[in-house]
């Protein structure tokens, strides 16, 4: 069987002096104001320890754990594993976090070791997708070795495989290649196996929530399969402040105007939801149409004041008669 090499960029972990590693524990960018440098050295040196009963540790920098080269992972990202420790104020539990977190990862690299990449038909029902703000992802080691495809502006939609009991795990082009498949189709595939994750899909005064803890997000991916009943007949205004949560309102014809008091209403709950997560995705809001998303508008004046402008697609669409 070839070997499944994924080359997993999974966010979370690392640091410890050995030899030759390369250890810089200035504090990762973005966290300055949320733990201190004892604190951050503290985690970075629990992860390197961990890591380095399974892997060689070549250096940490800028919150990633560089692995040195010729083995099948190359780097682990530090920034949820962070987040992780913060929920507990408990220092001393933070040895067992870093310990279960990689433990988790471990079993994920040895799960992908016995899938054959070009067994397309067992890996499709693997398939699954996750967004992250595209800032946030090109900043990643390797990056660019992922399959990716941009939805939402400010995001990047990453192709995955969800492999029970193992996780999460970013599906390398050059396995991709090897299943000689169009990308579009890849991610319908995708799509579909989304479509299948149990949501919680709740309806408030206005709008509604789509609540799951790893799939709320990428499920507004294909809102007319999977929620008809919440696309409206010009479409549904959408927001994924981060990945547990999705608000949707739906755009009845001959109502658009009620969008923008939607998001008046909505606005402060997003910045909130997006600002207080660990992993957030984005504070905007989007108009769905037919599968496609356009960013709209929307900006705050110091008086507090939101100012609302419609994608100028939706506007020529209500001027229809």
């Amino acid at each position: 069987m070839v070997r499944f090499v994924i080359g997993i960029l999974i966010w979370m972990a690392i640091g410890q002096n050995v030899n030759a590693q390369v250890v810089d524990y200035t504090l990762p960018t973005g966290f300055e104001n949320d733990l201190s440098n004892a604190e951050y050295k503290t985690i970075v040196d629990y992860s390197i320890k961990a890591v380095s009963a399974r892997f060689k540790v070549d250096s940490v920098q800028d919150g990633t754990l560089r692995l040195i080269k010729m083995q099948d992972t190359q780097a682990f990202n530090l920034h949820n594993l962070i987040a992780d420790c913060l929920a507990v104020k408990d220092h001393s539990r933070w040895e067992k976090i870093v310990n279960d977190h990689f433990t988790k990862l471990f079993t994920a690299i040895d799960a992908q070791e016995k899938i054959d990449p070009e067994d397309f038909k067992d890996i499709k029902k693997y398939l699954t997708i996750r967004i992250y703000p595209k800032e946030f992802l090109t900043r990643r080691p390797g990056w660019r070795s992922f399959v990716i495809q941009t939805n939402m502006e400010g995001t990047c939609s990453l192709l995955m495989l969800d492999i029970p009991g193992a996780g999460f795990t970013p599906v390398q082009r050059r396995n991709f290649t090897h299943w000689n498949r169009d990308i579009n189709e890849i991610f319908d595939i995708a799509k579909a196996n989304i479509n299948k994750q149990p949501v919680q899909k709740i309806n408030q005064a206005i709008g509604a929530l789509i609540q799951s803890g790893d799939y709320a997000s990428s499920y507004v991916l294909d809102l007319d399969r999977n929620s008809p009943e919440l696309n409206g007949e010009w479409g549904t205004v959408v927001a994924i402040p981060n990945k547990s949560v999705a608000h949707v309102y739906k755009i009845s014809k001959g109502k658009a105007i009620d969008l923008v008091k939607y998001i008046e209403h909505t606005k402060p709950t997003i910045d909130e939801e997006f600002n207080r997560h660990p992993q957030q995705i984005s504070n905007q809001f989007f108009w769905y149409y037919k599968g496609k998303f356009v960013r709209i508008n929307v900006t705050a004046e110091k008086s507090g004041k939101i100012n609302v402008t419609p994608p100028a697609a939706l506007m020529a669409l209500t001027s229809k008669k």
